[in-house]
């Protein structure tokens, strides 16, 4: 910082209008993605049907009378919640979803700007458009992942609160009593994650682990906390599964669909496609690139400190565990997806993109938040390398993500409209369900479900559907 400067405030309005901006732009794009209908898969039948049998009272059960078998109940609680004050209609399940994108959006982007909110006035055209492009990013890949009734939009929307609070439990002027509160919020978080999908019951394990070693708490406290942190999510967990009669539900041990390096492929594979769909191997040569000038900003601020970079990160430390945890869950349970959907790696794009772009920023805009106020205004030695010229190319490359995701987001809500109109169908075939895939449930919908297997249904078809039909 400059001789006889001032430090700048914490700019919290600035990151709150942030936020906020993300969050309108998230919940636009999922309002017009919706407009028409919202997308149900098997499983989404089955949170929507367990959701609908809470709200009459009735447990967590299919409209058949089955007990919902596969799925944890925290989504289909958050439904019913919605159905409660709105009625059961595909409309309510649409604005639920709309609902989940915007706080979302407002939650990814407040875990990434909150750190770095002493240099978010840098006057950098190239931190401003990367600033915008976090922005766009975060609140367009929600709205292109939150698009279906699935527990993943209720997951990844709570995922940012533990990114929140798992810093604020690294940062260095934590006194003992604040670690402690930020302790039982992060487990009461955790806690809710767990009941939502299982794809997250060893993350308590991963956040316990980022939080032991640390040296600015005493040990004991550091242990207690890492102890409740590990274990009161995962005793919550089975406690759910107990009461719901789900114990035999993915249990651990059995022969997996596919192999290590299959699953390895899949999940490069699948995360790539996040980033650039259906165009070959340009989305692994982005992820690549995201992940260069991850680490090379990483190793860049080195020097400069400040909390942003220890939030940074500890972000990067959280998802890739939970990756990795993810990844030896496949491979130890029998699971009949692939490791390549984005309900499972929609995390780690909105984590590493956001990432590598704040990093971009803090080596881009000298920030005022050293260690000592006697250091170089400039970056030197390891911080030299994002610079200049080296900042910019990752800035193109970084913005280029950014469009292409504003790109796809577009065509979205152009293919949004349904053009055949609604289709009265009656509900048939094993377990009482639909034999289809996708299907879109009409925002026209509003009567309530059906009450047995003979009653109709207004959906409107997919594809899939149709082409079955014309044969």
């Amino acid at each position: 910082m400059p001789a006889g400067s001032l430090p700048r405030p914490g700019n919290w309005p600035l990151v709150l209008a942030i936020c906020l901006a993300a969050a309108l732009l998230a919940g636009s794009a999922s309002a017009l993605m919706l407009r028409n209908g919202i997308k149900l898969t098997p499983d989404s039948w089955s949170y929507w049907e367990g959701s609908v049998s809470l709200l009459n009272g009735r447990g967590y059960y299919e409209f058949s009378g089955r007990r919902v078998w596969s799925w944890p109940p925290g989504y289909s609680f958050y439904l019913a919640a919605w159905q409660r004050q709105l009625g059961v209609s595909g409309r309510t399940l649409a604005r639920a979803n709309i609902a989940l994108a915007a706080i979302a959006a407002f939650a990814w982007t407040a875990a990434f700007m909150a750190p770095y909110r002493q240099s978010l006035r840098s006057g950098s055209w190239c931190n401003r458009l990367l600033l915008l492009a976090v922005i766009i990013f975060i609140a367009m890949t929600l709205a292109m992942g939150f698009r279906a009734v699935m527990a993943h939009n209720l997951a990844y929307t709570l995922f940012p609160f533990v990114l929140l609070v798992t810093c604020a439990m690294v940062a260095s002027d934590r006194s003992p009593a604040a670690f402690v509160a930020l302790t039982l919020l992060n487990m009461f978080v955790l806690s809710l994650l767990t009941a939502t999908h299982y794809s997250f019951v060893f993350f308590p394990l991963v956040v316990a682990a980022i939080i032991l070693p640390l040296r600015r708490q005493r040990t004991g406290l550091r242990c207690l906390s890492a102890a409740l942190l590990a274990l009161i999510p995962l005793a919550i967990w089975w406690a759910v599964r107990w009461k719901l009669g789900t114990l035999a539900s993915h249990k651990p041990g059995a022969r997996p669909r596919f192999g290590w390096g299959a699953y390895a492929g899949q999940a490069i594979g699948g995360i790539g496609n996040l980033l650039a769909p259906d165009r070959r191997h340009l989305g692994q040569v982005l992820l690549a690139a995201v992940c260069v000038i991850l680490l090379a900003g990483l190793a860049a601020t080195r020097r400069l400190g400040g909390p942003g970079r220890r939030a940074m990160l500890a972000y990067v430390q959280l998802s890739c565990g939970f990756l990795l945890c993810l990844y030896v869950v496949f491979n130890r349970t029998y699971i009949i997806e692939t490791l390549y959907s984005d309900r499972f790696l929609l995390f780690v794009p909105l984590t590493l993109f956001p990432a590598a772009a704040m990093l971009v920023r803090q080596c881009k805009a000298n920030p005022d938040e050293r260690p000592s106020s006697i250091e170089p205004a400039t970056p030197t030695g390891s911080g030299a390398f994002l610079s200049r010229a080296p900042a910019i190319v990752a800035a193109i490359v970084l913005i280029a993500i950014a469009v292409t995701a504003a790109v796809r987001a577009v065509g979205a809500i152009r293919g949004a409209s349904v053009t055949d109109g609604p289709l009265t169908l009656s509900r048939a075939g094993k377990d009482q369900g639909f034999a289809y895939n996708r299907m879109t449930l009409d925002w026209r919908y509003a009567e309530g479900p059906p009450k047995d297997a003979g009653n109709l249904i207004l959906v409107s078809p997919g594809r899939d559907f149709e082409k079955h039909e014309r044969k």
